[in-house]
């Protein structure tokens, strides 16, 4: 039965009784009157359920509407990324560009990514190139994947010859995949006669492909010159060497990975 037609009658039945009481307490009313109009009362409350039960269903609805809400602030919770902000994220990533033209007229820019945050994240970041007139020349855009919290990664684009500015724009989101390549992995430098030689060491429980190294060589604070390849499969628990050639003079050397997308 409709709940509104059951308050109906509640409210109906207990207006009867207040009144089958008035009036008995007038004295209006013979006892076998008064006697009948309960027999009524009763009846009425079996047939249409008046004993609180209407409250009773108010109240499970509510707690049934209130159970089914807090599940949907649970599923939307489990499905969010709990505590991820990009905006608060872009200002915790450290982002250093570094120009470059090679003897040939060949011109690169190299950004290398500090992630200061507390999450694991993707960065994609879209270059547009311009001549000295403000020109547009060029637009691209590359991504690097599991920059890993308190760790660092690399993108690198060649750009027209033309570019005189170079306007970046990176956006984030949070790198979600149980395992992160890139997080496994490490490289040191040490120098030799032509270059340098670099160790890449996979301290992970599986083998890694598609890493990518960039080697950047600097005399002084000056961008020398780089070598940039592919990363040999590093098996698990294991160290993969790479011989990196660098034919300008230089003092020092960085070396950065990244997992080619």
């Amino acid at each position: 039965m409709n709940l509104r037609f059951k308050k109906f009658f509640k409210l109906s039945a207990c207006a009867l009784a207040a009144l089958i009481t008035a009036v008995s307490v007038t004295g209006c009313v013979s006892e076998a009157d008064y006697k009948r109009l309960e027999r009524r009362i009763s009846a009425l409350e079996e047939i249409h359920g008046v004993d609180g039960s209407s409250e009773q269903t108010d109240e499970q609805d509510n707690s049934s509407s209130d159970e089914s809400s807090d599940r949907d602030d649970s599923e939307n919770s489990e499905n969010s990324s709990a505590g991820f902000d990009a905006e608060r994220v872009s200002e915790e990533v450290d982002v250093e560009e570094y120009d470059y033209v090679d003897s040939d007229g060949d011109k690169f820019a190299f950004f290398v990514l500090e992630n200061n945050s507390d999450f694991d994240v993707n960065a994609r970041v879209n270059v547009v190139s311009r001549d000295q007139n403000n020109r547009e020349l060029d637009e691209e855009e590359k991504s690097v994947e599991g920059i890993p919290a308190g760790g660092e990664s690399f993108v690198s684009f060649s750009v027209d010859r033309d570019t005189a500015t170079i306007v970046r724009t990176v956006t984030y989101s949070e790198f979600r995949d149980e395992t992160n390549p890139l997080d496994q992995l490490s490289a040191r430098a040490s120098r030799n006669q032509n270059g340098s030689d670099i160790t890449v060491t996979n301290s992970g429980a599986e083998d890694v492909e598609n890493a990518k190294y960039l080697a950047l060589y600097f005399s002084g604070n000056t961008l020398a010159g780089f070598d940039a390849n592919d990363v040999p499969q590093v098996s698990s628990s294991s160290n993969s060497r790479i011989s990196s050639v660098c034919y300008e003079n230089f003092d020092t050397v960085r070396v950065y990975l990244s997992i080619d997308d």
